[in-house]
This record gives C-alpha cells, sequence and structure tokens, in this order.
C-alpha cells in the first residue's frame, strides 16, 4: 500500500528527525505504533527490493523504532548523512560501556588509555554527545563521558556526519545520539536482567557487572500507559604499565653540550577503579491518538579512585659520561650513561565522584498534517575529587639508559632501590577540586505537511541556560628539617614485579609509598607525620564560575522533485544562534597577588544547511549536504586560573590553564556521498568530505613564573583558518545467500581517510591537528544462526598527534599506529536465557609514544586485556 506523499513528508520529519534517531526531542506518538517485527518499508509493497516512483522522490521512511529496522534501512531513508547500530545490533554486541560500543561504528575513531577515550568522528574529536536528542552536560564540559555510561542502557545509537537545521549546534565533527529504552518500545511486559564478570588480566581480578530493567505497558481509561525503570551497577578495573620520558634538551655548555638528550625517565604502575551506578525510568502517556507525553529520568555516579606508582631518574641533573651513542647523521641522543644521578620514587593517587542526574519532558501532539512537540530537560551534575603525591630520593652513581630499545627503562647502577635506608623525604602535597553545573534546556517545535513538491515546513525556538562553578585548592607541605627515617614510615612498601609482565625490563621492583598513605586515615597520618593538619583549604585564585545562556530559532523545509528527471529529495533550513558568556575569576599575577577578573563575550552565529538525495536508481542514491557548524569551547578551556602541580625539581612543576580569549570552532562543510543498497540489510558506500575551518583550538605548552617559581603552562589557543578533508568508504553485507551455516555470516567494514591542515606550533615545529589520524579502519565479521550470535571486530589507526606541545622543547606528542581487537560470543540456552562471553583489548597491543619522531621516546603502554562472562534473563517481550 502506498502512503500519501504529506503522510511521507510527516513522518519522515517526525520519525527520522526525533523519534527513531532521536535527535530533536525524543519518542513520538507516531514511533510507537510501531509493530514488533519489521513490515515492509513504506512505498515498497510492491517491490521487496523497495524501488520508489521515478516521477517524484518519495521520502521514504521505516515506520518502526530504531531497535526494529535494519541498519541499512536507516542508513538509506535517513534525510541525512548518518551511520546506526540498532537494537538488534546492540543485542549482539554485550560490551559493557558505552565506548565499547561506538568504536563498531562505521566512521568513528576512539582513542583510549586507562578506562577513558576521545571519540572522533571523520578525524574530528569535537563532536556532539545526546542522550534521547538531548544535551546531557557533566560540570565544567559539554558533553557527558561515555566512559561513564553502562551499554545496557541504550537501545539504539546514531551517528549524523551532517547536519539539519532542527539539530541542536555544537559538534563541527558530528553528533552521537544514544536512544535510552522506553515502555512503548514493546506490545507489553518486557524485561532482562544481565550478571557478568570482568577479569583484568594486568590486575589479576574479576569484578561485578550487573544490570537489567523491567517495564510494562496498559490500555486504561485514560488512554495508554506505560513505564519502565532499569539500573547497572558495574565495576570497572583499568590498569596501565607504563614507561615515560619526559622530554629531551640540547643543552649548551658541560660534556654533553650540542647532544639533544632525554631529561626525566620514568617507570610506573598505573591502576584505576571505577564504580558505576545508573538507574533510569520512564514514563509514557498517550491519553489519545494525537497526544502523547514522556518523562525520562537517568542518574548517573561514577566512583572514581587511581593512581600512580613512580620510579624516576633525573638524568639530566647528573653527569653525562661519553662518548653517547646517537642516531645516524644527528645530535639525537640513543644511549648513553650518567653519574650522581638523582633518582625519586614517588605515588600520585586521585579519586571522587562524578553524580549527574537529568529530568526530562516531551509532549507530541498531532493530527493528519500538523504536529507539534515540546521539550524541556534539567540537568544537575557535580564533581568532587582530591588527591595526592609523595616522594623521596635517592642518587644513583650510575644510570645507563638506552632509548632506542624496545623498553627504554633506566638501569641503575650503585644503588638498590628497593631499600629503604637509601631514600630521604622530598615532598608532600594535595590537591581538591569541587565542580558544580546545571543546565535548564527547552524548546518547542512545529511541523506541517503538504502535498506537492514541499512536503512539510518545520519551525522551532530554543532556550538554554547554563552554569558552573569550579573551586579548587593546592598544598604543598614544607617538610621540617627533620624528620624520622623512610625506614620508620608505616606505609612504605614495594611494587609489584611484574612490570610489562617481564618483558625486556631489569629493575621492575622498587620501594614507594602505599596507596594507603594518601587516603582515609592514612591521610591523617601523613598529614600528621608532615606538620599539616586538616582538609586542603580551598583557594580563590584557583576559582571561577561562568554562565551561558544561547537564544536559537531554525526554519526547515522538506522537500520532494525531480531536477533533469532526477527524483530528487531533502530538507533546507537556516539556525539562528545568539550566545552570552560570561566568566568570573581571580587571577594570580607573576608576584603572587591576586586581581579579580570578569570576561563577558556576545556572539551570533547563522548556521544553513542543506541536505540532498538523488535517487539514481531504485536502490542507488546520491547524496550532496552543506552546512555551516560550530563547536564551543568548554568551560575548562575557557577558564583563566592555572591548575598547578609541584614536581620534585623546578623543572617539574607544571601546570594547566584556559584560555577566556578563546573563540568557538567554526567551519563551512560540504559532503558528498554515493550509496547502493542491495537485499535487506546489506549497503556499500563511498563518501567525501571537505571542512573549511576557523578557529581550529589546540594545546600548547609555555613558561610561566606564578608566585616566583617556574611552571610549564599547558593551554588551549585558536590556530587561523584551515581545513579538514577526507573520504570514507563502507560495506556491509549478510551471507543469506549461502548454504546452511554459512548463511548465518555477514561481514561490515570501513576506511576513512583525513587530511587537514598542518602548522607550526609555539616552537616553529609544522603539526596536524590534533586527534586526526590520515588512516583509519574498522572490520567485523559477524554470525548469527542456531542461537548463536558472534562477533569479531579490528579497528586500527594510523599516527595520531595527541598534543602539539607535548615537552618543554615544544615537541609535539604522537601515538603510533595503533590497532585493537574485540570479540563476543551469545549463545541462547534457551529462548528466555542466553549466555556470554566477550573480550576487550584481546591482542594487547604495546601503545607507544614519541617526540616529534620515533627518534624520541616518549611513552610505552600497556593496557589490561578484559574477559566478561555471564549470563542473560529475559523476561515478557524483552530484548
Amino acid at each position: 500500500m502506498k502512503i500519501p506523499s504529506h503522510h511521507h513528508a510527516l513522518r519522515s520529519a517526525l520519525l527520522l528527525s526525533t523519534a527513531i534517531l532521536g535527535v530533536a526531542v525524543g519518542t513520538s506518538a507516531v514511533a510507537q505504533d510501531a509493530p514488533a517485527t519489521a513490515p515492509p518499508v513504506a512505498g515498497q509493497a510492491a517491490d521487496p527490493q523497495g524501488a520508489v516512483d521515478q516521477d517524484v522522490a518519495d521520502i521514504v521512511v521505516t515506520g518502526q523504532r530504531l531497535g526494529f529496522s535494519t541498519t541499512s534501512q536507516i542508513k538509506r531513508d535517513a534525510p541525512q548523512s548518518v551511520s546506526v547500530l540498532t537494537t538488534t545490533d546492540l543485542r549482539n554486541i554485550p560490551d559493557t560501556v558505552l565506548i565499547d560500543i561506538v568504536r563498531r561504528v562505521p566512521g568513528l575513531q576512539v582513542s583510549q588509555g586507562g578506562g577513558g577515550g576521545i571519540v572522533s568522528i571523520r578525524g574530528l574529536s569535537q563532536t556532539e554527545n545526546r542522550l534521547n536528542g538531548r544535551n546531557f552536560p557533566s560540570a565544567l564540559g559539554r558533553n557527558f563521558d561515555i566512559a561513564t555510561l553502562p551499554g545496557d542502557l541504550v537501545s539504539g545509537v546514531a551517528v549524523y556526519k551532517t547536519p539539519t537545521a532542527d539539530q541542536i549546534e555544537g559538534g563541527i565533527g558530528g553528533v552521537i545520539d544514544f536512544r535510552t529504552r522506553r515502555p512503548f518500545d514493546f506490545d507489553g511486559y518486557a524485561g532482562s536482567l544481565t550478571a557478568k564478570g570482568v577479569y583484568t588480566n594486568l590486575d589479576d581480578k574479576i569484578d561485578p557487572v550487573i544490570s537489567g530493567y523491567i517495564g510494562n505497558r496498559w490500555e486504561t481509561g485514560i488512554g495508554d500507559v506505560g513505564v519502565m525503570v532499569g539500573g547497572s551497577f558495574q565495576r570497572q578495573r583499568n590498569a596501565l604499565h607504563l614507561l615515560t620520558a619526559d622530554g629531551n634538551r640540547t643543552p649548551t655548555t658541560g660534556a654533553a653540550a650540542g647532544i639533544n638528550a632525554p631529561t626525566n625517565v620514568w617507570k610506573r604502575y598505573f591502576e584505576n577503579t571505577k564504580e558505576l551506578t545508573t538507574v533510569y525510568g520512564s514514563l509514557q502517556w498517550r491519553p489519545s491518538p494525537s497526544l502523547e507525553m514522556v518523562v525520562d529520568v537517568l542518574y548517573n555516579d561514577s566512583v572514581n579512585q587511581g593512581g600512580l606508582q613512580n620510579l624516576g631518574a633525573f638524568l639530566n641533573q647528573g653527569t653525562a659520561v661519553l662518548p653517547f651513542s646517537v642516531y645516524d647523521s644527528s645530535n639525537i641522543f640513543r644511549s648513553g650513561r650518567y653519574t650522581n644521578v638523582p633518582v625519586e620514587s614517588s605515588t600520585s593517587t586521585f579519586g571522587g565522584s562524578l553524580d549527574a542526574l537529568q529530568v526530562g519532558y516531551n509532549a507530541t501532539w498531532k493530527d493528519d498534517r500538523a504536529t507539534v512537540v515540546a521539550d524541556v530537560a534539567y540537568t544537575r551534575s557535580t564533581n568532587r575529587n582530591s588527591g595526592g603525591f609523595l616522594a623521596m630520593q635517592t642518587t644513583a652513581p650510575q644510570v645507563a639508559y638506552d632509548a632506542g630499545s624496545s623498553f627504554p627503562g633506566a638501569v641503575l647502577t650503585g644503588v638498590d632501590p628497593t631499600v629503604l635506608a637509601n631514600y630521604r623525604y622530598t615532598g608532600f602535597n594535595e590537591y581538591r577540586n569541587d565542580e558544580n553545573g546545571d543546565d535548564l534546556a527547552a524548546r518547542l517545535d512545529g511541523t506541517y505537511a503538504f502535498d506537492g513538491a514541499i512536503r512539510t515546513l518545520q519551525f522551532g525556538v530554543r532556550y538554554d541556560r547554563r552554569s558552573v562553578d569550579r573551586q579548587t585548592g593546592f598544598r604543598p607541605a614544607n617538610l621540617p628539617t627533620t624528620l624520622p627515617s623512610v625506614t620508620s614510615n608505616p606505609f612504605v612498601e614495594l611494587t609489584p614485579d611484574d612490570l610489562y609482565k617481564n618483558d625486556g625490563l631489569e629493575q621492575r621492583r622498587w620501594a614507594t609509598f602505599s596507596y594507603r598513605a594518601l587516603r582515609g586515615g592514612g591521610l591523617a597520618q601523613s598529614r600528621a607525620f608532615f606538620g599539616v593538619a586538616g582538609a586542603v583549604p580551598l583557594n580563590p585564585a584557583q576559582a571561577y564560575s561562568g554562565k551561558e545562556e544561547s537564544y536559537t530559532s531554525y526554519g526547515m523545509a522538506t522537500f520532494a522533485f525531480p531536477i533533469v528527471g532526477l527524483p530528487v529529495d531533502g530538507n533546507v533550513g537556516v539556525r539562528i544562534v545568539k550566545t552570552d558568556l560570561s566568566i568570573d575569576a581571580t587571577l594570580t599575577q607573576p608576584n603572587g597577588t591576586l586581581v579579580p577578573d570578569s570576561r563577558t563575550t556576545s556572539y551570533v552565529d547563522v548556521l544553513p544547511s542543506v541536505n540532498l538525495r538523488f535517487t539514481l536508481a531504485p536502490e542507488l542514491f546520491l547524496r550532496l549536504a552543506y552546512s555551516k557548524q560550530l563547536t564551543r569551547p568548554s568551560f575548562g578551556q575557557l577558564a583563566p586560573v592555572a591548575t598547578l602541580s609541584l614536581g620534585g625539581t623546578t623543572a617539574n612543576n607544571t601546570g594547566a590553564s584556559g584560555n577566556p580569549d578563546l573563540m568557538p570552532l567554526r567551519a563551512d562543510q560540504f559532503d558528498a556521498s554515493l550509496e547502493h543498497y542491495f537485499g535487506r540489510d546489506n549497503s556499500v558506500y563511498v563518501a567525501g568530505f571537505y571542512k573549511d575551518v576557523r578557529g581550529f583550538i589546540r594545546n600548547e605548552t609555555v613558561t610561566q613564573i606564578i608566585g616566583g617559581q617556574s611552571f610549564l603552562i599547558t593551554r588551549p589557543q585558536n590556530l587561523d583558518k584551515g581545513y579538514v578533508a577526507g573520504a570514507e568508504v563502507g560495506y556491509r553485507q549478510t551471507f543469506s545467500f549461502l548454504p546452511g551455516a554459512l548463511s548465518g555470516l555477514g561481514v561490515q567494514g570501513s576506511y576513512t581517510y583525513v587530511n587537514g591542515t598542518r602548522a607550526p606550533n609555539n616552537a616553529g615545529i609544522v603539526v596536524p591537528y590534533e586527534q586526526i589520524t590520515k588512516h583509519n579502519y574498522q572490520i567485523s565479521g559477524f554470525f548469527n544462526k542456531y542461537g548463536i550470535s558472534a562477533n569479531v571486530n579490528w579497528v586500527w589507526r594510523s599516527r595520531l598527534l595527541e598534543a602539539a606541545s607535548g615537552n618543554a622543547a615544544g615537541q609535539p606528542d604522537y601515538r603510533i599506529p595503533f590497532g585493537q581487537l574485540d570479540a563476543n560470543l551469545i549463545y541462547a540456552l534457551t529462548p528466555k536465557v542466553n549466555l556470554i562471553v566477550s573480550g576487550v583489548n584481546l591482542t594487547q597491543s604495546l601503545i607507544r609514544r614519541s617526540f616529534q619522531d620515533t627518534r624520541y621516546f616518549a611513552q610505552n603502554a600497556l593496557e589490561n586485556r578484559r574477559i566478561l562472562a555471564g549470563v542473560q534473563i529475559k523476561l515478557g517481550g524483552g530484548i
């Protein structure tokens, strides 16, 4: 049956732009009429391959929830360039956190380490993360950290690579929208309970992951009513074994004059444990066929605790023993010896909790032609964290360091780093940070459907008010002139003896402080030991507050008409945004005095967008898109105050500061793609993109005198005009035409090439934009048959710029090419019981970083391999 044209437009605007993919306002009444099995796509009943009329293009709509349409169908019918993971996809990917899930989306890249991560779309990390189409800001950040939300929370993921005028602005890279489960997703009673254990090999620990939801819907005298509640608890244990160099320098005097030699070299054990608790609920009410309301509530609590145990050799403070070995035709140090080298053993801790609560309300009213949607959301978040640093030093008569080896750890001679009597106390300090944020967002959207070439007109307004404040304190202890021997300290211990699992390293063990010395009752004892008392006081010189208000209006039209005989459909619109920003702080002058500082900024952006789809053949489409977009700096990037950290020596004093003069990153974006769809869930595409960028933000490190001491301060700054361009190809196919078990096989893969402007940093070294990698690919093989769902996923990225200035010499910090292998297996023991086994980071590849090029070693990192096993019990119609 052919759906009338104005219904095509209405459903296209309402479902694809809002409900199905959750961009604008959440679930609509229309979307919930969908059946629990996939019917033919609208306009395709007479042709299973989905042929459309050739006289004028229909805006084809699946008419199904994100969970029950295929990945290729949604991508085919969307009004813009989009990649998705449906509920069916997610059901076969039992990863525990969202960051492990998004790695599988074509065109996305993840730079991960230590349990966190940066997500990039087509090479750009300036992305927007949304929950049910709403912003979900976290304390000072504009986005929530997707490493802190459980994968079981969501029923679909949509990644938008080109915007439409009705979408919330903010990401020049794109938008990632996560849709949570709601009761009208099901025909009645539904639920699920999942329990897994997670084994991490570097920690040799097993931790729990428990999640579940339950919901139902009823026909009552007041209309259809649905309720769903869910929750998740998981403990994430992350460990890293690290070898780190702080950088290189070229001395002008002394025996090593003219040789570019390393400064400090460290061996490190890193550990981090997060306990994530998430509770969510949804109430839906449809009092009549024309009206539906929904309330969503999400609370997320992330408790984080971690630390580092370090052994460092301050080579630049020792005496060079020549000759050094250098790389061919260079003055770059490769290996050599030093005498009388200060050696520091230190322990640092960090920890705290991040609480976030969002309450959202959505109402959708519709008739045959008109739709009105109102949406209001309030988000509150708090972040409380603190930590400490405790150090002791000795002197090594000789240190041998080979920077050109696979594991460049320094080897000490003449002193045993495991003997406590060799050490003396050199440092004890603490810090605390208190951060608060709240956000109130409201929007009103109206759509009216027409017959003819213009299918819909849509208008909307939006208001958003954000406020943040941050207070912090830092207290270095002035060590008494006389202290008891280190051997009498109850918190001194030996590190483990398994650094890098004993791969090629000498002296894997040393004496250092237990984490207990900087936590709980042990911290109180350490304070008394070093002559300080009470919690760290808050420092007005490190406090600031900010407020931002944005006022938005937009208009958008969808259309369908032939051009030179080709059916064309799409949308055109413009979004106008006014942003008012103010930041208040107290600045520390070089002489240590405090001066109040207030900054206000106001700017208006006009953001047009056009998305066109040409139907070249029944299942062959050409998409063309143009848009203007912006990404605002975070409050942390804007704050003028500096967060300082004192090292064991003046050369190791570091800090981070914002830049109140930062302006938004803006871009004119051009996108083209050719897409072919075949079969039920098969597709192949090629795309090209070009972004004309102004004000790209990157971090630079400079030396600054604060309070009479020298610090290496890292702060963001805007760059001049530049570009980001590239191409992407993707392929997805299920081999259902093969016989027997082979019909359950399938494959999905994508390759993205990204290039962009290269510009000199503050040291004059030409570097690309941060977090961009030229070559990125992802390939997955999957099998779904006989109650078995299996998936193997490999992602790989070429060299990546972590920081434009990575050390005191201004050398950039690069991560070398890196890949990760994940896999999972689900077996349906019964129709209601699934057994689950999965693995993350199975190859446990060594992550290596270097300054400027591979001759300047920066870091080796080995991260946990995670193995998960558990059971899922489905209740009712649970999925």
